[in-house]
């Protein structure tokens, strides 16, 4: 509803969805540089990056200490972060941290 898609959902709608859970995987472990990460979100043209429950147990990559993600929503435990020179900017008025309520 949000009219941005999702690097991996449905298993039958994702293209190659263990490469993606991987490369996630990946993303939240230390085994990757923010160079790593960069180059995925730039490769596949992703705007934001979802933090919550899940993604903490996946390693101790925190993306709030990423000088290439903007946090622009933070509530109940789910930090969404824009990805710097995206060219979302502005687009869903996503500039500040947001709490109670609008999400990006």
């Amino acid at each position: 509803m949000s009219g941005q898609r999702v690097f991996i959902g449905e298993a039958q709608l994702t293209n190659a969805p263990s490469d993606r859970q991987r490369d996630i995987s990946h993303f939240y472990s230390s085994d990757w540089s923010d160079d790593q990460r960069m180059g995925l979100l730039r490769r596949f043209g992703i705007d934001y990056v979802f933090y919550g429950a899940k993604e903490r147990t996946m390693g101790p990559y925190n993306p709030e200490n990423a000088p290439f993600l903007l946090r622009v929503y933070d509530q109940g435990g789910i930090q969404i972060f824009e990805v710097k020179g995206s060219g979302t900017a502005g687009i869903h008025g996503a500039h500040r941290p947001t709490s109670g309520g609008g999400m990006p």
